[in-house]
């Protein structure tokens, strides 16, 4: 007789114990129960469609959803090359409402000429479901939904239709960006359809442009176990951070999480990652983590800070890690990181593993501050063609030892919207930019800041420290997405601005008079709950309620090549000379320092810049095979003064 091993059986033990947790969840209607209904089999069948409204009201009950052969909606203008719904039913054919063709019938460029212009509203209603006997029901369905600027609500009914609670899909989808198209999608009606004999629900779409496809409707009982996280917590200040500035940033981990299946869920631990991150966007090597024990979560826990949807019965509450994470040298390499969140109970086994966890990109750049994730959404912040102006802020670190670093240029993208006329150019118009040093005494969440005043109108607790200028000029369209500027001394006139030590800078874009016309490029990839970007409207507005960023970089630099407080010639020693490939700089000094190391071109571009605390003596290394051949310099600076010093890559 075969022998098995207590670890064997225990194994088999714990397997049968969690899997007794994982309910198999009982579909109330679907592909089994109404498969013409369910996969929209040859058509919409019982499914009813109703034109609600549109921006020409007599072309209204045009704004219909059809049913679709292919699980394409390709007879748009601009449908493009984009592939089929991926749901398991598509060959039967699926659902959809299609913006694009409604409103150009098919003909790009031709806006507003199709037989329902945008901005309109369609439906789609189910016919009646009984949830009788069921305590829990929720909506499964596969979708791909493309976005310009529209809603995207599920709704519920108990009594036929007559009334309605609704439920916000694709919230976070950002203007041009789309769902995969294999996306499906949970929503939990419980409280308007459990234990209900006369159910129905409905999908709208309102808004302009571009589709939602929709197939492979159920109804089902929520499963034993579903945590999912929420909204979480960027974490660095900026997307990306010049290397010198990130080792005095302060992450702080928040993250909603919710508890969206029937049964309380214990010892639940929730965690954040960082990693740097691969080519293909992996995770690679681990620089940080840190855990913590939240304990037990009850269904439909109520929120703290989470958004409530109408009608929502499952809300998020917001959890904060006890520890912050300052990197230090930890984050020495430039290049991209991953912020993972992740949240699992330690008793039981999650239905939807896929929502526990989340990836947020980062940055770390030689000399580039940038709020925007490099993908502006295609929407913007604007004032209805009042003046205004918007902007990040930066904040410089605790250890530039003297005002050797320099703001060079910024850059920026605006755009002409849709709200305005037709021809409406960008020709002619111009942008400025401000600079302006926060004052010291101002608190962290900016409540004692004067909201009042404007930039240039003396606001107690700016100072104005430089400007730039853009004139839009023969651009070939009606927008920029990246346009430099050059920034000046605002008392001298000079090129660049120099900089102070720990200190915040409002960098803004100010639109005036004409110009007021335009838009400015927002980015909408991440949610950052420290006030990242600063609105002026007739007064200040430290933050945008949602996740966006205003895209608005700035560039640093060195300023000067002389070193005014020179330090012994023997701190520093650089060798190979020349170098091809690499260059060693070795550090000596008598006392623990803290110093600012820099790679310069000739120009002062920073190519490198690092803090490196409590030398007394070491050794850095620099890979220069990437620089052209020519002469660099590496400065070298910490309280006492600072000593410079050139060398040459010749390859």
């Amino acid at each position: 007789m075969k022998k098995f091993s207590i670890k064997w059986i225990l194994s088999i033990c714990l397997f049968v114990a969690f899997s007794s947790q994982i309910s198999a969840q009982a579909v109330i209607w679907g592909y089994a129960t109404d498969s013409l209904n369910s996969s929209f089999k040859g058509g919409l069948n019982g499914w009813t469609t109703t034109g609600i409204s549109s921006e020409d009201p007599t072309k209204a009950a045009n704004a219909k959803w059809v049913w679709t052969a292919t699980g394409r909606l390709s007879n748009g203008a601009y449908w493009g090359t984009n592939a089929a719904i991926a749901s398991p039913t598509v060959g039967n054919g699926a659902a959809g409402f299609n913006s694009d063709f409604l409103d150009n019938g098919g003909v790009a460029g031709a806006f507003g000429l199709g037989t329902c212009p945008s901005v309109h509203k369609g439906e789609l209603v189910s016919p009646t479901i009984s949830c009788a006997g069921r305590s829990s029901v929720e909506i499964k369905f596969n979708q791909y939904f493309r976005n310009f600027n529209a809603d995207c609500t599920v709704s519920a009914s108990n009594d036929g239709g007559t009334t309605w609670t609704n439920f916000i899909v694709n919230a976070g989808i950002a203007t041009n960006a789309a769902t995969p198209t294999n996306d499906v999608q949970f929503v939990d009606i419980s409280a308007v359809a459990a234990n209900k004999a006369n159910v129905k629900i409905k999908f709208t779409f309102d808004g302009e442009y571009y589709f939602w496809l929709i197939d492979d409707v159920e109804l089902r009982e929520k499963p034993n176990n579903n945590l999912a996280l929420g909204a979480v917590n960027f974490g660095p200040s900026s997307y990306s951070t010049p290397k010198s500035q990130i080792g005095n940033d302060t992450f702080q981990f928040v993250a909603d999480v919710k508890n969206i299946g029937k049964l309380s869920q214990t010892n639940v631990s929730l965690k954040a990652e960082i990693f740097k991150r691969n080519t293909n966007g992996s995770n690679g090597a681990l620089i940080y983590r840190d855990s913590q024990l939240i304990g037990t979560i009850v269904p439909n826990i109520a929120s703290i800070a989470g958004s409530i949807l109408d009608g929502a019965t499952v809300k998020d509450t917001s959890f904060v890690l006890d520890k912050l994470f300052a990197p230090g040298t930890a984050l020495n390499a430039v290049g991209d990181y991953n912020l993972v969140y992740s949240l699992r109970s330690l008793d039981s086994l999650d239905t939807r593993p896929a929502d526990n966890v989340k990836t947020l990109r980062f940055n770390i750049s030689d000399f580039n501050w940038q709020k925007d994730n490099g993908s502006p959404s295609g929407s913007g912040r604007s004032n209805n063609g009042s003046d205004y102006a918007i902007g990040c802020v930066y904040k410089t670190s605790p250890n530039w030892f003297g005002s050797s670093y320099v703001a060079r240029s910024v850059a920026f993208g605006a755009f002409i919207p849709s709200t305005q006329p037709a021809g409406t150019t960008v020709n002619g118009l111009s942008t400025t930019f401000f600079v302006a040093k926060v004052a010291d005494n101002i608190l962290p969440n900016y409540d004692n800041f004067n909201t009042a005043t404007a930039i240039t109108a003396g606001n107690p607790d700016l100072t104005l420290v430089g400007s730039g200028s853009f004139e839009f000029t023969n651009l070939g369209g009606n927008d920029t997405t990246n346009a430099e500027v050059q920034l000046t001394d605002f008392d001298s006139g000079d090129p660049d601005i120099i900089l102070e030590k720990d200190k915040r800078y409002f960098v803004v874009a100010n639109y005036s008079d004409a110009s007021a016309k335009l838009a400015h490029y927002i980015s909408t990839g991440y949610k950052n709950y420290n006030i990242q970007t600063v609105v002026y409207l007739n007064e200040w507005f430290t933050g945008f309620a949602d996740a966006s960023q205003a895209v608005l970089k700035m560039t640093i630099a060195l300023g000067t090549f002389t070193d005014v407080v020179a330090l012994p010639d023997n701190v520093m020693s650089i060798y190979p000379l020349p170098a091809n490939t690499e260059i060693a700089v070795d550090l000596n000094f008598e006392k623990s320092s803290n110093l600012n190391v820099a790679l310069v071109d000739i120009k002062g571009q920073i190519l490198d810049m690092q803090d490196v605390n409590d030398v007394t003596k070491s050794t850095l290394r620099y890979d220069v095979s990437k620089y052209p051949s020519g002469t660099y310099l590496i400065r070298v600076e910490c309280k006492d003064g600072t000593k410079t010093k050139r060398f040459v890559v010749q390859h």
